[in-house]
């Protein structure tokens, strides 16, 4: 990151290559927090902090500078991601609505920039103006339309192909 001088690596084409790591880097820190997790709680102590602090980060005005953006991504947000892996739901309906969101975060991850820049690219297209609360709600869903689309055509079936091709059965039935 320090190199491309921008944590924004794979946002755009003089960036692309940086942005594999990037993406591996996610991966690999997702896996590393399912494989340790914390033990599940009932206190929602660090799961509130975590997402005060996300939410405080989404809308902060402020201009951070590079080194503060590599911090967040690589210290802060895994660390948000940890602590609220702790979070016990109780509820079923909850239960699968994160369930289901978790699925969705990776096609999310890999497909919110080509999605926003078509969508913009669109936007910009249109004879009249929108407002900004418009244009990031049409793409916000359109980046979770097509990344739930991407789930259940390519996501799930190349999974459930490499499952059945590099695990035992005895293995399979262990998986969650």
């Amino acid at each position: 990151m320090f190199f491309a001088g921008d944590p924004n690596l794979g946002a755009y084409e003089n960036t692309f290559l940086g942005g594999f790591p990037r993406v591996l880097f996610a991966f690999s820190a997702g896996m590393l927090i399912y494989k340790i997790r914390p033990a599940q709680n009932q206190s929602i102590f660090a799961p509130a902090l975590s997402a005060l602090v996300l939410i405080t980060l989404l809308f902060t005005p402020l201009r951070l500078s590079k080194l503060e953006q590599t911090f967040i991504i690589i210290g802060l947000l895994p660390t948000i991601l940890y602590a609220s892996a702790s979070v016990k739901l109780e509820n079923q309906n909850v239960r699968q609505v994160c369930l289901q969101l978790g699925r969705l975060s990776y096609p999310l991850y890999i497909l919110h920039m080509p999605i926003l820049r078509l969508t913009n690219a669109a936007i910009a297209k249109l004879p009249f103006a929108i407002s900004p609360v418009v244009a990031t709600m049409t793409n916000l869903l359109s980046c979770v339309v097509f990344s739930a689309f991407a789930l259940k055509l390519f996501d799930e079936v190349i999974r459930h192909k490499l499952v059945e091709k590099f695990l035992s059965k005895q293995t399979r039935r262990e998986a969650p």
